[in-house]
C-alpha cells in the first residue's frame, strides 16, 4: 500500500522553509505550490524540485525565491538552457526512488542547513532533545 503522505521540503519566499508532509495526489500538490506543477532536477537525479509552471506568466507573478534557486544550482540544477533562469514563489522539494516521488532526502536539507538557513519541523544531529 503506498503512503498517504511523504515529508517535502517547502520553501516559500516570504515564509522560509519547512519540513511538511505532502499528500499523494496532483490536487494536494497544486495545492501547495499554487498551480499546476513543473519538475525540475539537476545533479543525481534523487532530487525534484516542484514549482508552478505558469509562475513567471500570470499577472501579479509570485516574488522571486533566491533561496530554492540557490538551492536547486548547490545541487545541480543548470538554471534552464542559458543557465540563468530562476525560481518563483513557492518551491516543494521531493526525493526520487526509481520512478516514485519519496519523502525529501536528508542532503538536500542538509545544504539548505549548510547554507546557514532554518528549516522548521529539522533537528540538526546532534541537536536532539537530551543530547
Amino acid at each position: 500500500m503506498a503512503p498517504k503522505h511523504i515529508t517535502g521540503l517547502l520553501i516559500d519566499p516570504l515564509a522560509g522553509a519547512e519540513l511538511i508532509p505532502v499528500p499523494a495526489t496532483g490536487q494536494g500538490l497544486r495545492d501547495l505550490i499554487g498551480g499546476f506543477a513543473e519538475g525540475l532536477t539537476g545533479g543525481a537525479r534523487d532530487w525534484v524540485c516542484y514549482v508552478d509552471e505558469d509562475g513567471k506568466v500570470r499577472a501579479g507573478p509570485p516574488p522571486p525565491n533566491p533561496v530554492a534557486t540557490a538551492l536547486a544550482r548547490a545541487l545541480g540544477w543548470r538554471g534552464g538552457a542559458r543557465g540563468d533562469d530562476y525560481l518563483v514563489g513557492r518551491a516543494l522539494f521531493l526525493g526520487v526512488k526509481g520512478t516514485q516521488e519519496a519523502s525529501v532526502p536528508g542532503l538536500v536539507v542538509a545544504a539548505l542547513a549548510a547554507a546557514g538557513h532554518c528549516v522548521a519541523g529539522h533537528v540538526p544531529p546532534g541537536e536532539a532533545a537530551g543530547q
